[in-house]
């Protein structure tokens, strides 16, 4: 019947590293083995390990299937079936197991360690995977996140990953799944952008798997080279090469993604890798040439072994103790050891090296009791000087297995925090961070918190100084992001033992423009300035995408320097900002209130004064009808002008000067002259006339024509038709206003002669009213003798001139 047998021969587990963050790959190795006088593993048996697959925190291991090969049995029998499926792992032996000695083994595979646990601040969960009676916690950090839009990178216009690959059941192989983001950041690009995508060797391209998705829709090459002219993706087998050409049409405004697999045709690689370069030409933004994007997806491939021991044989099995303690499966080649007798003087001592599986044989042993002593290991390790000692004996079915292990070198790490911030003036310090400990790039440790207390340092004491196959290891120390502070590089390398970390608090600085030129009245604001900032007086480096000095338009007219050092040498820094003359502008600039400066250009809009001066054409007031007041309106464009008082709009004007100005008055009006006129108020019996503007001054005219009237005068004589013959042939008549002669024009005449036969003069054009009254007309006729006369008043116009004579 089959038996679980993991708590009975499963020997090691464990989970390197062992505090991972999130995304990183993990090594899972369990250990297993019998006694080398035991043989209780039989056909059917199994041994398990388990862990969380799903929810928050968990371990993404690949399904996979592989045989367990004991190669010194037979030159390599399969004495069972490892399988990996959903969050377990089980060995199934078979019934080449049966009647083997001192059965010794390892499964080892690789597992994604995740935690998605929500919100921005950094978790570490502790999970178990557990196997039998033993129990290894996984400690996985998120670390903390944030909103924040951080600076421009390469990285924001293309990102290069790998996703989770698969393994084929049947043939054990790798595909090996590969993804670009790109254009994250939504930008415009001038040019196209170029990738070159090299497939490095130890794995084939499978062409069906390209596409890539734009705007939400998925194209295959074609479809995407026919969606977006000039844009392409094309491999070339000799050079192992996929390019990439991305118009800016397929580019702007949008993000996109490629995805394409390879398969991992050697399987003994550690990994696989691309070559990635891209050309990238944003607008507003840094370009960037040929950059280097590497990637490379690590072989998730489980590995299996195991061996049993023949009789008469000691079989030293190598292996790599974790610095717990606890013996790992990790094989440890090329240590040599030297086999002697205890109670046989003349046996011959024996050395022997390990293989790549870390064993060694000493076959074919006579009953006796040895000793095995190791005498040579890689420079890398710590020494095992503690010998082993064994009995062989002939009469049993079984050889003897030791079991040595080594310790790697250790080293410890540092870790210094320097604060920039003239001793937290500012209060923007944080209380406390977290700091994560990098091997080769990979998250080592928990991550631990740096604060006054610990006096922002810390060390990491007894960690390995080589990896497993004895390369040195680089160790690196990133931080969470602190708001406020220029941070190192993430993450940063130690040196000598030591990471320091150095922060400089940092601010921003805004300028306003305040543009004190009545909205532009005149016209003259510019569409552009040039602002420049400046630390303690001298313009400041700044980092791309930044620009100094900066051109500022309209209509926001703002500008943001970012990220920039409050502290230089210990003293904080004075920031300014100058700006480019402008041609009718004076300018003023604030101190820094608040992280904003505040640059006012004034403008004093040019001004002028408009008179009107007022022209009776009335005869003097001959009729006397001229107001003593009128009323006049300014306006400008058509629109009756707003004026500050005591001026005034509409205006009364009253005599004898007849005039008035409207002063400090604008020329522009939206950067366009304006144009003054003046309206008046309807006169009654006047017409107005309005000139333009001369020389500051409009002329208003009223013109009212006088009142003319016509004066006839009619001669009747009462001399009896002339009976005495002494009528005269001509008379004088004058016409006289108010008692006074008429002065005439030409051709009228006063005095004027009369004659017969019809005896009539008519004087015309003649005023009805001066200064306003009414005037009165008669005619006096020169004397005649024998003859009086009578003068009638004017009748419709008429006056009748009767001259009498009384015949004798």
């Amino acid at each position: 019947m089959a038996t679980d047998l993991s708590k009975e021969i499963i020997t090691g587990l464990t989970i390197t590293p062992s505090s991972p963050t999130s995304g990183d790959k993990v090594t899972v190795d369990m250990t297993f083995g019998e006694s080398d006088q035991e043989s209780i593993i039989k056909s059917g048996d199994t041994i398990s390990m388990t862990w969380p697959s799903s929810g928050k925190v968990y371990l993404q291991a690949i399904n996979q299937s592989l045989p367990v090969i004991d190669p010194d049995l037979n030159g390599g029998t399969q004495i069972g079936t490892a399988q990996i499926s959903d969050g377990k792992a089980m060995i199934t032996f078979n019934d080449a197991v049966n009647n083997q000695y001192g059965v010794s083994g390892y499964f080892r595979f690789k597992a994604t360690a995740e935690n998605i646990t929500s919100g921005d601040a950094a978790n570490t969960t502790t999970i178990s995977v557990d196997a039998g009676s033993k129990q290894v916690p996984v400690s996985i950090t998120k670390p903390k996140t944030s909103s924040a839009k951080g600076p421009f990178s390469t990285g924001c216009v293309f990102y290069k990953a790998v996703l989770q690959p698969t393994i084929d059941s049947t043939t054990n192989m790798q595909t090996n799944r590969w993804y670009y983001q790109i254009n994250e950041w939504d930008l415009d690009f001038s040019q196209p952008m170029v990738i070159t995508d090299e497939i490095i060797a130890g794995q084939e391209y499978l062409p069906d798997s390209l596409y890539m998705t734009i705007n939400g829709i998925k194209y295959s090459a074609e479809e995407f080279s026919s969606k977006y002219p000039g844009s392409s993706a094309v491999y070339d087998a000799t050079t192992r090469t996929l390019t990439f050409i991305f118009t800016p049409a397929s580019l702007n405004g949008l993000s996109d993604f490629v995805n394409y697999d390879t398969l991992g045709t050697d399987t003994t690689l550690q990994s696989y890798k691309n070559q990635a370069k891209v050309s990238y030409y944003p607008i507003g933004y840094p370009s960037g040439e040929n950059v280097a994007l590497n990637q490379e997806s690590e072989n998730m491939i489980a590995s299996t072994e195991a061996r049993s021991v023949k009789s008469g044989t000691c079989q030293v099995k190598k292996t790599l103790q974790n610095l717990s303690g606890d013996p790992t499966s990790t094989p440890l080649e090329g240590v040599s050891f030297m086999l002697t007798s205890k109670d046989n003087t003349s046996f011959t001592p024996i050395t022997k090296i390990t293989d790549a599986q870390g064993v060694c044989e000493f076959p074919n042993l006579p009953s006796g009791t040895y000793t095995i002593t190791e005498v040579g290991a890689p420079t890398w390790l710590i020494p095992n000087p503690n010998p082993a000692t064994f009995t062989i004996d002939d009469a049993s079915k079984n050889g003897v297995v030791c079991i040595i292990t080594n310790t790697i070198k250790t080293t410890s790490i540092k870790v210094n925090k320097v604060w920039v911030d003239g001793g937290n003036q500012g209060s923007n310090r944080p209380t406390s961070l977290d700091v994560t400990l990098y091997a080769d790039g990979k998250s080592y440790a928990t991550p631990v918190t740096l604060n006054e207390t610990n006096s922002w340092s810390y060390t990491w004491l007894n960690i390995p100084q080589y990896t497993a196959t004895g390369e040195i290891i680089s160790y690196s120390v990133s931080e969470e992001i602190i708001e406020g502070y220029e941070q190192p590089k993430q993450p940063v390398d130690a040196i000598d033992g030591t990471v320091t970390l150095t922060n400089i608090e940092q601010t921003n600085i805004t300028v306003n423009k305040v543009w004190d030129d009545n909205g532009n009245q005149d016209g003259i604001r510019p569409t552009t300035i040039t602002l420049t900032l400046n630390a303690d007086g001298v313009p400041v480096d700044v980092v791309l995408p930044e620009k100094n000095p900066v051109q500022v338009v309209g209509p926001n007219w703002t500008t943001t320097w970012k990220n920039l050092p409050v502290y230089k040498d210990g003293k904080q820094v004075t920031y300014t900002v100058t700006e480019d003359t402008i041609t009718g502008y004076t300018t003023a600039v604030s101190e820094v209130v608040s992280g904003v400066i505040t640059v006012t250009n004034t403008h004093k809009p040019e001004t002028t004064s408009i008179t009107a001066n007022k022209v009776w054409d009335d005869n003097e007031n001959q009729d006397g009808i001229r107001p003593t007041t009128i009323t006049l309106t300014l306006n400008a464009d058509g629109v009756p002008v707003d004026v500050v008082l005591p001026e005034k709009n509409p205006v009364q004007v009253v005599g004898p000067n007849w005039t008035t100005t409207w002063k400090n008055l604008p020329v522009y009006k939206d950067g366009k002259q304006v144009t003054y006129t003046v309206t008046e108020g309807a006169i009654t019996g006047y017409t107005t006339a309005v000139s333009g503007v001369a020389s500051g001054v409009i002329t208003v005219t009223n013109t009212h024509r006088p009142e003319t009237t016509s004066i006839t005068a009619n001669k009747v004589w009462d001399d009896n038709g002339n009976q005495d013959g002494i009528r005269p042939t001509t008379i004088t008549l004058t016409l006289n206003a108010d008692g006074v002669p008429v002065d005439v024009l030409p051709p009228e005449k006063n005095p004027v002669q009369v004659v017969g036969p019809d005896w009539t003069t008519t004087w015309k054009n003649l005023p009805v009213y001066k200064n306003g009254k009414q005037v009165t007309y008669t005619v006096t006729e020169d004397t005649i003798t024998g003859y009086t006369t009578a003068v009638s008043g004017v009748v419709s116009g008429v006056i009748t001139v009767t001259n009498t004579h009384r015949p004798e």
